[in-house]
């Protein structure tokens, strides 16, 4: 009786030890495989970030190359045919000597006189329309040219060259760590704004 008491202590003992080198191999395996989904955790984010820099680079790119494009576009599309009609048609050359004197005097002023640098007074008169409406517009906050340009519908080159014209004034301000650059107006804008409005 003693002697199967022994036996089956030692068939326990036995199969707890067995038990235990059984559980402590699969922690073992456990932590491996925690350990490599960790490196194959960070492996992926690395990968991610970089994609994501890239494509955010080649965002960039592809905005600035749009925006060139609309110009390149626009330069190059056709006149209508009424604003073809209205063009003053080149007179064939002739030698300065033909040139009535009145006319040679008034060329003359001309290329005298000297270059004024252009303030807020604009080249054309829709850019004179224009300029109070866009100081208008950032009154109310900051925006970007194409949310200006929604609301005012001239082409995009045209509002390019006000918006650099009421920049290089100092009546806005712009923001160029994204483009397309966010404008706002500056305490000169304001006060430009309200002088042309008293």
């Amino acid at each position: 009786m003693v002697l199967l008491d022994d036996v089956v202590v030692a068939l326990g003992a036995g199969v707890a030890v067995a038990s235990l080198i059984v559980v402590v191999a699969l922690l073992s395996r456990y932590r491996a495989l925690v350990k490599e989904a960790t490196r194959s955790a960070d492996r992926a984010k690395n990968v991610w970030d970089s994609m994501n820099s890239r494509l955010t680079t080649q965002d960039t790119r592809i905005v600035d190359l749009m925006a060139r494009l609309d110009v390149y576009s626009v330069r190059r599309a056709p006149l209508p045919p009424t604003a073809q009609s209205s063009l003053p048609v080149a007179a064939p050359s002739r030698p300065v000597s033909r040139v009535p004197e009145p006319v040679r005097q008034s060329s003359q002023l001309t290329s005298q006189a000297p270059a004024q640098p252009v303030q807020s007074v604009p080249a054309t008169k829709e850019g004179g329309k224009t300029q109070p409406r866009i100081l208008q517009l950032l009154k109310e906050g900051p925006k970007t040219a194409i949310e200006i340009n929604a609301v005012l519908g001239v082409t995009r080159e045209h509002m390019g060259r006000l918006m650099k014209q009421l920049y290089v004034d100092g009546l806005v301000t712009r923001s160029e760590q994204n483009k397309p650059y966010v404008y706002e107006l500056t305490d000169a804008g304001r006060r430009h704004l309200e002088g042309a409005s008293a």
